[in-house]
């Protein structure tokens, strides 16, 4: 009776044992209550710095020229991005918030 070759294989074996070794840990993690609050708040603020990105970044076609966007800070919209979208995950973005808050109206008054 032939064995199967690649029963004797320590890759293979190595191989097998990761996959189940990460399948385990997956499986773990998304049964995990904190896991999925951590992936929630870091798809929030990827959708959200995706969002700033896009409001950023105009595309005038050629000849369709518009008046000019206004002028704005970073910390004016990192201001508006923070209390926008992160209130209430974490008591200390609220701190956070009224630091950015602060910042930006010590630009308003220097600027």
């Amino acid at each position: 009776m032939a064995q199967d070759p690649r029963a004797q294989d320590p890759r293979t074996q190595l191989a097998a044992d990761w996959i189940t070794i990460w399948q385990s840990e997956a499986a773990a993690m998304a049964a995990d209550r904190e896991m999925q609050e951590a992936w929630q708040r870091f798809s929030t603020l990827w959708a959200q710095q995706a969002a700033a990105l896009l409001q950023a970044v105009t595309f005038d076609p050629p000849g369709r020229a518009g008046p000019a966007p206004p002028a704005r800070s970073a910390t004016a919209d990192a201001a508006s991005v923070a209390a926008a979208g992160t209130a209430g995950i974490d008591p200390r973005d609220a701190v956070i918030a009224a630091l950015v808050e602060r910042v930006a109206a010590l630009e308003r008054r220097d600027g």
